[in-house]
């Protein structure tokens, strides 16, 4: 079990997104019994022609005040009996976030629908999600909070790995109190799509739900009390898990360690998951074997 009770870190800047962020951390430091730090970057103006890397502009250490106070009060006015600190940087937000995360539980990000003009303004999610030492919870901004569904949805393979993932979200099921829903999505190589779309898939499907219930029965016995449904989709893996979670109260994909660090990618499922679902998506960093 999750053994991790550093606080629940919640990024902020004032508008709708972090408002989300607050109200999400909150719920999640009470699930956990733990704390929220309130986390505020500073943005900096780049000098784009010759000169400082970046110009200071006066005023804005003030607003940033009143950005975190106005942030500490929404926390108390919600949740006065979680304890709140926060923390003020300046400089690259994914950085920085990915710096707080190193002590944190989980780090909270109030994100929006994704638009091709954000490849070049730039997302904070991704890229944080890409390099952060603990789960970073997406929460977009269809969630209000007000509707619960009582379950918990995770995407593995067909033996139930990765395993830390399967862990961590029967550890997210039991901590709501919730039903798991463990889904995994298949499709052959692209030249064979129409042979088995023609093909009746009933019997391989149920052989391999059977086998994907048979690899997370050691998982499974660990967390007696949580409900656990095995699905087993045709299609693309990030395709059948925004199919499959319109009834979910937060979605929990893996992400492994990238290969090339510099990069601020996620891979393809994670990153559909976190840039299209209506749901909160927890994205798990894995940890070297």
């Amino acid at each position: 079990m999750n053994e991790n009770r550093g606080p629940v870190l919640a990024c902020i800047d004032g508008s709708d997104d972090s408002d989300r962020a607050i109200r999400y951390a909150l719920e999640e430091a009470g699930r956990l019994g733990t704390t929220v730090r309130l986390l505020h970057v500073v943005p900096e103006l780049v000098a784009y022609a010759p000169g400082p890397d970046h110009i200071p502009v006066p005023g804005v250490d003030e607003a940033a005040q009143e950005i975190v106070k106005a942030a500490i009060d929404r926390c108390h006015s919600l949740a006065p009996d979680i304890e709140v600190s926060a923390v003020t940087e300046h400089g690259s937000r994914v950085k920085t976030i990915v710096d707080q995360s190193e002590t944190s539980s989980k780090v909270i990000i109030g994100t929006r629908p994704w638009r091709a003009t954000r490849v070049v303004s730039g997302s904070t999610t991704a890229p944080a999600a890409a390099h952060a030492h603990c789960p970073v919870v997406a929460v977009p901004q269809a969630w209000t909070g007000e509707t619960t569904h009582d379950q918990v949805m995770v995407g593995v393979d067909e033996k139930g790995e990765p395993t830390q993932v399967l862990r961590h979200a029967f550890e997210a099921a039991h901590n709501r109190g919730a039903d798991l829903v463990v889904v995994h999505g298949w499709s052959p190589p692209g030249p064979y799509v129409g042979v088995f779309e023609a093909w009746d898939p009933v019997e391989w499907t149920k052989a391999v739900e059977d086998q994907l219930t048979e690899s997370i029965q050691p998982v499974r016995q660990d967390y007696p009390d949580v409900n656990v449904e095995v699905k087993v989709l045709f299609g693309l893996s990030r395709s059948a898990l925004a199919e499959a979670g319109g009834t979910a109260d937060l979605l929990i994909v893996g992400r492994h360690r990238s290969r090339a660090p510099w990069l601020n990618r996620l891979g393809s499922v994670a990153h559909r998951a976190v840039h299209t679902n209506r749901l909160p998506v927890e994205v798990v960093p894995l940890q070297a074997d």
